[in-house]
């Protein structure tokens, strides 16, 4: 129990920390002047963040990356792109590296039907879950995918945008179109992990919470939520008049909050840090309230608590026109190729 109290006091510092440095990165602090001496130490380590050109190869590797620290919106992009190369009859395989685990893997490996995030991560799991990929997790380098790559049509790595062991033939980049760039500087100045100077060596922008069809983008919104136990549609009905607590582990948590308050549920409202590890602590927490409301990301972590009283919104990703047929585009090219090569 103590074990417990002291990861959720862990927890809780380094949200708050969090926080705060991105208030500083994202309202121009003047304390990130501070670290002027360290960005520049970043600067000529990594060459500015630089990303490595896109190339033609026998096997399409498609990464996709963001220019910022913390999450853009990565994730939902490759779960719309993999479902889509899954209805053209591709071979889809995601290439992710685990995020925020405990034990690092030991080897490559596979994900099979049984998901477990404290192994892999949630944001792989997450991706299994919702698509017909095979999810590929790099334990070292990102080279070990050249072994799989004659298995597949199409690769898609989940991050990576500046790995210089990886070929790729797009380097996408998402962006979240309300915070930007921040103050646009390099780490930890700021939130900048490549310089915009690299941006010629960027194939396509996307922009999360674009609509409109002037640029490349997408949304997503929330129009059910369902049991955590049975996967079952809830009526938000049975609410009513309920103790409710809102909770996710994402890197904005507000937009999910905002999604949730647009279904007419209201309730007190909890952000735990990104790819947040659920504790015993946590459960007990949520075990006070008559019901829980989660994430689908925060869902695969939690699930194996078996609490009844738990529910998940259902993420709903809208490609703008721009954005649709220009993946629908590049998948038929990808179609129209293996055909010639058969």
């Amino acid at each position: 129990m103590a074990v417990d109290f002291h990861n959720s006091l862990v927890h809780m510092m380094r949200l708050k920390l969090e926080r705060w440095i991105n208030r500083q990165w994202y309202l121009h602090g003047k304390i990130c002047h501070l670290f002027i001496p360290l960005s520049f130490l970043y600067k000529k380590v990594t060459n500015a963040g630089e990303i490595p050109p896109s190339q033609k190869l026998p096997t399409p590797v498609w990464v996709v990356g963001n220019l910022t620290v913390g999450g853009s919106g990565k994730t939902p992009f490759i779960i719309a792109m993999a479902r889509l190369a899954a209805e053209k009859g591709l071979r889809v395989l995601v290439v992710t590296k685990p995020y925020r685990i405990k034990h690092k893997l030991s080897k490559t490996t596979f994900i099979e039907s049984v998901l477990e995030p404290k192994v892999f991560g949630d944001e792989p799991c997450l991706i299994k879950a919702q698509t017909k990929a095979d999810v590929l997790c790099i334990a070292k380098s990102r080279q070990d995918i050249k072994k799989y790559s004659k298995h597949y049509d199409l690769i898609l790595c989940d991050d990576g945008l500046q790995d210089h062991t990886l070929q790729r033939s797009l380097n996408w980049v998402v962006v979240n179109n309300q915070r930007g760039f921040g103050n646009g500087h390099l780490i930890p100045r700021g939130p900048m992990r490549t310089a915009l100077k690299w941006s010629n060596r960027i194939d396509h922008v996307v922009e999360r919470g674009k609509s409109q069809e002037s640029a490349l983008g997408y949304t997503l919104t929330v129009d059910h939520i369902y049991a955590l136990d049975t996967n079952n549609p809830c009526d938000i009905a049975i609410l009513k008049n309920k103790n409710i607590l809102i909770a996710c582990g994402l890197g904005h948590p507000d937009g999910f909050f905002d999604e949730v308050l647009k279904l007419g549920i209201q309730g007190e409202t909890m952000a735990y840090p990104d790819h947040h590890d659920f504790s015993k602590a946590d459960i007990n927490y949520f075990r006070s309230f008559d019901a829980v409301i989660i994430s689908e990301k925060d869902a695969v972590k939690v699930k194996s608590f078996n609490l009844s009283h738990v529910y998940v919104t259902k993420t709903n990703i809208h490609l703008n026109n721009n954005l649709s047929n220009l993946v629908m585009d590049l998948l038929n090219a990808i179609t129209e190729s293996d055909t010639i090569m058969a």
